[in-house]
């Protein structure tokens, strides 16, 4: 291994994502005691988000994905159990590791990725649990909560830059390998973080794409190949600045057009699939698992 390749792998090494907890209890003191004890572990390698009940936790992983979820279970409004099961279902989250603190024992509460800790217990072995499920994550091939967070927001955010019209958030659904991609032209972006290459898909339609083009510029299919083309940039622009161009070791943009022999490679991965709707036509985001 030569000395510029010696660099780029310790540039990799050091390239690591933030981590995203979220921290369901209904009393704000242990929510900022957990907080402050996780904080101290991993300092700027996490990014903590507060919910005080089961509703509003619920509403939180909907469209966010995150790498570990604490809980307790005794919480106004909505349970701990039934937030459990909403964190099963959740297409974003459904892998998600959990963490249950509580006063006592619940045998429905057994199962892959869970983790319960009983009263009384220390806030260094939550945060201790919470770091070996960080660890344990890691090893799964699967794309960081932060990298997915950060594509969604940047699409909505160029979308609403670029059509000046409010667009809507469809519910995120899995992806199984051989389906068709929605839109009309395609922008696949590669992005290296840490040692994990990760690949994504948006899928344009050909009113988004007419409309983000210049007023001056023809609707021909070299100029839709343009747009294409700059949009997946400016997205992957966007978020290499709200994950920090620290994190980020690299990305790249190849535009697909739907008869793409590299497009037909992709549908033999499976993933998940956000598609975001308005007015001026449509985008789909497709986060691809990587092939086992």
């Amino acid at each position: 291994m030569g000395i510029g390749e010696l660099e780029r792998e310790e540039k990799l090494n050091k390239v690591e994502s933030r981590k995203w907890v979220l921290i369901v209890d209904d009393e704000p003191e242990i929510r900022e005691s957990l907080r402050t004890f996780i904080e101290m572990n991993l300092r700027d390698q996490v990014k903590i988000v507060e919910a005080k009940d089961g509703i509003e936790a619920t509403t939180r992983i909907h469209f966010r994905a995150f790498d570990v979820i604490l809980t307790g279970l005794k919480m106004p409004r909505k349970q701990g159990q039934d937030f459990v099961k909403s964190v099963r279902s959740s297409q974003l989250n459904s892998r998600t590791p959990i963490i249950v603190v509580t006063g006592f024992s619940d045998d429905s509460l057994g199962g892959d990725l869970i983790q319960v800790i009983e009263k009384p217990y220390s806030f260094e072995q939550i945060s201790t649990a919470v770091l070996t499920q960080l660890k344990l994550k890691n090893g799964e091939d699967r794309i960081s909560a932060e990298l997915l967070n950060a594509l969604v927001e940047s699409n909505i955010a160029f979308y609403e830059s670029v059509l000046k019209l409010p667009c809507q958030l469809g519910s995120p659904g899995p992806l199984a390998k051989g389906s068709e991609f929605c839109g009309d032209l395609f922008c696949l972006a590669t992005v290296q973080s840490g040692k994990g290459l990760n690949q994504f898909l948006f899928g344009f339609s050909r009113t988004f794409l007419t409309k983000a083009l210049p007023k001056e510029m023809p609707v021909q299919s070299d100029s839709l190949e343009k747009a294409t083309r700059a949009a997946g940039q400016s997205i992957l622009k966007r978020v290499v600045k709200l994950i920090g161009v620290d994190r980020i070791a690299s990305t790249e943009t190849q535009v697909l057009t739907g008869d793409s022999p590299k497009l037909g490679e992709l549908k033999s991965l499976a993933g998940l699939v956000v598609p975001i709707q308005s007015e001026g036509g449509s985008v789909h985001i497709y986060a691809l698992w990587p092939s086992p």
